[in-house]
Order: structure tokens, then sequence, then C-alpha cells
């Protein structure tokens, strides 16, 4: 029998949350629920845990490479299903989600998008990490707005076909931050059919720790350099008018010091980076 859906969701110690995520899947309907974990401290515990779901997979990320891309990747190699959902194990799908979800297989789009929400933890207040993608549906839904292909930069929220994404290699870069952005930038240019619509499958978590970025020097660095490879990337496309702004790097380097940002600056003059917000 063939294996519809894949589900892939990275973990580092937090397990309590994950058992919160995996009891919002369905147990009893084929899935392929895959968990890799990124060497977690409390790995005894996250055994224990997934030995209660007769359909999640569990490997761990024994790769040179730390963080939720190496993770994903791992996914990747192991899924099976006809199509796949990204998860993080801090958040969950919402009631219903799978039958909403269901709704699309057999389809032929390469990616679905859904309308996400977001929850603050500590309150169980409905957060504002979602809207940012929330309005990009509501662009797209009601102006057909391409932009959504290039600045909805999460994987989680989607259906994607698996053939889609081995057919144009799509995988996450295994980095230290910005891990999905050239992920969703890339599969979201290459789709050929994109279905987009206001139904909500699923719920990001907000915290005070999700509200707040790395913001040492190495993280700086792998940000900065992922934009700039997304930006060529997109620069390389038939329809290169989606870019992203620089400025916010020339304002951050200053932390760093007056010589990184003029590292930053003669590289943004070098490349003619936008400095525009678009």
């Amino acid at each position: 029998m063939n294996t519809i859906l894949s589900i892939i969701i990275p973990h580092f110690n937090s397990v309590d949350l994950l058992s919160r995520l995996l009891s919002s899947i369905p147990n009893d309907r084929g899935y392929q629920i895959i968990v890799v974990d990124d060497n977690s401290a409390d790995f005894e515990m996250v055994k224990e845990i997934v030995s209660n779901y007769d359909s999640v997979e569990l490997y761990i990320n024994s790769s040179n490479n730390k963080g939720a891309g190496a993770a994903r990747n791992i996914g990747l190699k192991k899924a099976k299903g006809d199509y796949i959902l990204f998860a993080d194990s801090d958040d969950l799908f919402v009631d219903g989600a799978f039958e909403i979800v269901e709704q699309y297989f057999e389809s032929a789009f390469d990616i679905v998008f859904f309308s996400p929400t977001s929850e603050n933890i500590n309150t169980g207040l409905v957060g504002n990490r979602h809207l940012r993608y929330s309005k990009l549906i509501d662009e797209y839904v009601d102006n057909d707005n391409e932009i959504i292909r290039y600045k909805f930069i999460v994987p989680w929220s989607k259906l994607y076909s698996r053939v889609f994404l081995e057919k144009h290699k799509i995988a996450f870069d295994e980095v230290i931050a910005s891990n999905d952005l050239f992920f969703s930038i890339k599969s979201g240019c290459y789709a050929n059919a994109i279905k987009v619509t206001n139904s909500t499958i699923y719920s990001v978590s907000e915290s005070a720790s999700s509200m707040t970025k790395n913001k040492s020097l190495d993280n700086f660095n792998v940000r900065f350099n992922t934009v700039l490879k997304c930006n060529n990337f997109l620069n390389s496309q038939p329809d290169n008018s989606y870019q992203i702004s620089f400025k916010i790097f020339l304002i951050r380097s200053l932390k760093f010091g007056p010589l990184k940002f003029l590292s930053v600056l003669l590289t943004v003059i070098k490349e003619k980076l936008s400095l525009v917000l678009r």
C-alpha cells in the first residue's frame, strides 16, 4: 500500500511540546510520521514518547551538521509519502487539519499554501507570528499576488508534492540560521501549479525565545550569506523582480563595529544589492 503523506519533524530538547504535536496528528490513517532528533540531551525521553505512536519513525541526526536543516534533509531522504508536510516540534496541527489536507491528495498542485495561526504558549492567547503569512495568503486569494512564492519563507503550513521536491533537488541549507529560506524561495519559484487557501491547518508557537533572534556574529554572517545566495538565485530567474532588502543587514552590522559595517556596505555596492523593501 502506498504511503500518501509523510510528516517531517526536526526535534531538539522540547519533549513535552513534541508530545503535544504528535497528539495532534492522527495515528490511524497510515501517515508516515518522521521525527529526526538533533542529539537532544533528553533522547531517552524522546524514545519513550515516540514509542506510544505506531506511525512514528525516529531517527538521529548523526551528520556533522547540527540544526533543523540537516534534520529536515534526513527526513526528506526517509520520506515515502506522495505528499509532505513539515512541522516544528514546538508547534501543532489544529483540530480538523487533516480533513482539510486530504482534500488535496491526488491533486496536481506542487505546493498548497494554508493560512496559519499562532498561539502564545505562555498565555494561550492568539499570537502574532502568523500574521505576515496569513497576510500573504489574503493577498493571493484577493488579488492573485504572486509574491507569496518568494515571501512565505517557512516550510510549515504548506503541503508539498514529494515528486516536485525531488525533481528540482530542493533541500534545506545545513547551516545554523535561515536554513529554510532558500528552500522556501526555490520551491516557490519552481512550482508550476500552486493552490492558496484561507483554510487553517497549522498553529505556530510563540514565546519569548521565539521572538528573540540569535544576534551573534556567526548567525549574522550565515543569514547575510544565505540572503545573498537567494538574491543571486532570484536574479537568474526570468522574473527577477523579487529581491530581499539588505538595509536591515547594514543597520545590524553596526553592532559588530565599523569594519563589519564597511565590509557589508562594500558587498552591497559590489553586488548591486537592493536596499529597498519589496
